[in-house]
């Protein structure tokens, strides 16, 4: 129970991304007004801006969670054993997404000049970026900057270790302090996403807590606070306050999404689906952003209708969906020919668990 109510939670973790990524990031003011337009506005903005940024946060405590569970007595050793794990489930598939989309990025724009299209605006910010740039400050496939923060998290391990061994539940509750005050360091991979929620998952992997033991009273009220913490943080979007809000509201439906997992757990059928597409997700992760998402958007921009709001909402609500069929046909068709490669680019099989078990 303890680990399949994190494997239930991935696969719809992951489509939440995937809606994240379907509009720009700009944060649009949600209006008070009565039309398809302002309906539009308010689905696209609860969904892909608030209640789609608590995805990654919880990614990181599965992973800080997953890091720590069976471990004991944390000792060089072990250390060693769990960094060396990581090169294989972390380290190798970064770089290797990086590189297969640079030359991607590279083929296409060399057969596109040739039929007399001109170059895309990937090919003209690869261009002018450096080394760094490309495979660190960036990275190139953005999504992989979890990717990147997880990597220097799981070096930090240490760290965070004697941290909650000497401060224990003080410990979380200064990380949590910290994470509301919204300051960031703006040092890649040391954001204040991956040092709070990693931290989170590592301090309750350290004591064992079984994920669903956390949630044995209050349900009802945890998810009534959490919906209500988003409905703050929607209608405070564009302000000065809106960070403050969200993050309080990550921090509350980090519990109401557990919560879920442990109802998902209970329901078998629905629990078996998910879990065969859990290991899937990875690769769905870093595959949708770079082009295939985009193709989708611009397939349904094409079609001249763009300016109709209900049009934009069908779409928006469309493409999340579309792009993850295209992306799990591909992972389908790499897995049938060529394992080994596939094994290679989701980390040995570890997928965005980051641990075996």
């Amino acid at each position: 129970m303890k680990i399949e109510s994190i494997d239930v939670l991935r696969f719809p973790l992951m489509l939440l991304v995937l809606f994240v990524h379907t509009i720009p990031e700009e944060i649009v003011p949600v209006p008070f007004t009565f039309s398809m337009e302002a309906c539009y506005v308010w689905i696209s903005e609860i969904l892909s801006h608030h209640l789609g940024r608590i995805a990654v946060p919880m990614f990181f405590v599965f992973s800080g969670y997953l890091y720590f569970f069976k471990i004991n007595d944390f000792k060089f050793e072990q250390y060693k054993k769990q960094s060396l794990r990581r090169i294989v489930s972390l380290l190798i598939p970064y770089f290797l997404w990086n590189i297969v989309f640079i030359i991607i990025t590279l083929a296409k724009n060399i057969l596109f000049v040739k039929l007399g299209a001109g170059e895309d605006v990937l090919l003209v910010s690869l261009r002018h970026a450096t080394y760094y740039d490309v495979f660190w400050g960036g990275p190139f496939v953005f999504p992989l900057w979890y990717v990147r923060d997880l990597m220097v998290m799981s070096v930090l391990s240490p760290l965070f270790y004697f941290w909650f061994s000497k401060t224990k539940k003080i410990g979380v509750l200064i990380l949590i302090l910290l994470y509301l005050t919204t300051l960031e360091s703006d040092v890649p991979g040391l954001s204040g996403t991956a040092i709070t929620f990693f931290g989170i998952g590592s301090y309750l992997g350290m004591h064992r807590y079984d994920l669903t033991a956390l949630l044995p009273k209050y349900n009802a009220y945890k998810v009534t606070l959490a919906l209500l913490a988003l409905l703050i943080g929607t209608l405070l979007g564009g302000t000065v306050y809106y960070e403050l809000a969200i993050r309080f509201f990550i921090l509350i439906g980090v519990l109401a999404l557990l919560y879920l997992g442990f109802l998902l757990t209970r329901r078998d059928k629905i629990k078996e689906s998910l879990l065969q597409l859990a290991p899937s997700v990875f690769f769905v992760y870093a595959i949708h952003s770079v082009y295939i998402i985009n193709w989708v958007k611009g397939f349904f921009y094409s079609l001249g209708m763009y300016e109709k709001a209900w049009y934009r909402l069908i779409t928006y609500l469309i493409t999340p969906f579309l792009t993850m069929i295209v992306c799990l046909l591909l992972y389908a068709l790499v897995k049938r020919l060529t394992p080994r490669l596939l094994s290679l680019l989701i980390g040995g099989g570890v997928s965005l668990k980051f641990d075996k078990r």
